[in-house]
């Protein structure tokens, strides 16, 4: 809000309770909203030729059972080590034959490979560095988890969401209440979060009733 300021007009990607707020309190500047500013043109739906192509380029066997994962930057402010709770509960529960992708690049890549370490999931978890081509990685998940903050997810979950992947999220807004916006399930608790995933990933029907519901929103 303080770098806004400085600015002649403002634009944001999406709209939530604090923007709106701070939009409200500055009456004269300039502002508009391109919703989560993505193209979906480029997108057909998942194709299961490049999911085979992309979990063999990174080590995936075919053969495993399931595949969770998100598209995140590996930034301090993003906090993908979010995700690693979640991974390794649903792991103790399915066992190690789930795999799990974080795609993406940036900074905390290393220590985000020592957290794996230490949570023991070296050989599950893939960081396979910045996907170009989205179709190849969202090709290969049966099951996408985003960070969330309030209502707003990122453009990934968006491109997921559109190919009818099943998406969920990680809420970081702790003071977030769940409301009929929300699209998207979620929780601030990863053990809610990795328990949902798991009813999920053990029911073919429930994954598809929901990817299409929020294929549905997205389209």
């Amino acid at each position: 809000g303080k770098m806004a300021n400085f600015f002649d007009a403002f634009v944001l990607m999406a709209k939530d309770d604090y923007w709106n707020k701070y939009i409200r309190s500055h009456p004269n500047l300039l502002t508009a909203t391109i919703v989560n500013g993505t193209s979906f043109k480029r997108l057909s739906n998942a194709d299961p030729t490049f999911g085979y192509s992309y979990k063999q380029s990174i080590g995936i066997p075919n053969d495993c059972s399931f595949v969770v994962g998100t598209v995140s930057m590996l930034r301090a402010d993003r906090k993908p080590w979010a995700f690693l709770p979640v991974f390794a509960e649903i792991s103790r529960v399915l066992g190690p034959n789930v795999h799990f992708v974080i795609a993406g690049g940036g900074a905390e890549q290393g220590r985000l490979k020592m957290l794996i370490s230490e949570y023991g999931l070296d050989k599950q978890i893939h960081l396979p560095g910045i996907a170009i081509d989205l179709r190849y990685p969202l090709s290969a998940i049966d099951l996408f988890i985003a960070l969330n903050v309030g209502e707003v997810t990122g453009v990934a979950a968006l491109e997921a969401a559109y190919l009818k992947l099943p998406v969920l999220a990680i809420q970081m807004n702790q003071k977030h209440q769940k409301n009929s916006e929300d699209w998207v399930w979620s929780s601030t608790n990863p053990y809610e979060v990795a328990a949902k995933s798991i009813k999920l990933l053990c029911n073919s029907e429930a994954r598809l009733l929901l990817a299409k519901k929020q294929a549905e929103v997205v389209r």
